[in-house]
C-alpha cells in the first residue's frame, strides 16, 4: 500500500467514524466535537474518535518521513479568567502563575478544573480545558499535537 492509500484509509476511517456517531446521537458537527473537547467525556465512542484523530495525525508527519515527530494531544486552556479577589492554596497559585494549563491526559484536566471550581475561580465550562492543539514539551524538544480545536 502507497503512503497516499494510507493517508487516504485513515482519514476515511476517521470520517466514516465520526458522520456515522453524528447520524446515531443525532448530533450536529458541534456537539459531537464540544464532547470531543470535553476532558470529562469518557464515552467509549467519543473515546475511539480521538483514538482515531490521534492516528490520522500521526500519519502525517510519517507520510513526510518525521516519524520522530510526536503528535500527542492532550487537553488545556486558552487563557485563565480568574474570577474576582479569590485566594488560592500556593500551589495551585504556582500552577495557574507558571501558565501551564496543559495536560496530557484527561484526568488531570478534571482534577485541575475541579479545583478551579472548588475555590469559584472559573464561573463556566468555556474557562475549562478543552482538547487542544499548540506546541508543548516532550522530553526535552518541542512537539506539535495537531488535534482539532
Amino acid at each position: 500500500m502507497s503512503l497516499q492509500q494510507a493517508l487516504d484509509n485513515t482519514g476515511e476511517h476517521d470520517h466514516q467514524f465520526h458522520a456515522a456517531l453524528m447520524i446515531e446521537n443525532n448530533e450536529d458537527l458541534t456537539k459531537t466535537y464540544n464532547r470531543f473537547h470535553d476532558p470529562e467525556e469518557t464515552d467509549s465512542q467519543v473515546m475511539e474518535l480521538r483514538r482515531l484523530h490521534g492516528e490520522m495525525d500521526q500519519a502525517v508527519p510519517n507520510a513526510h518521513g518525521w516519524g520522530s515527530v510526536l503528535t500527542a494531544c492532550g487537553f488545556g486552556l486558552d487563557y485563565l479568567d480568574l474570577n474576582g479577589d479569590v485566594s488560592l492554596l500556593p500551589e495551585l497559585q504556582e500552577h495557574v502563575d507558571s501558565g501551564d494549563l496543559f495536560f496530557l491526559k484527561a484526568d488531570e484536566a478534571c482534577a485541575f478544573q475541579g479545583q478551579l471550581r472548588a475555590y469559584g475561580v472559573v464561573s463556566s465550562k468555556k474557562s475549562c480545558p478543552g482538547v487542544i492543539a499548540g506546541p508543548m514539551p516532550c522530553g526535552g524538544r518541542m512537539c506539535w499535537p495537531t488535534c482539532w480545536r
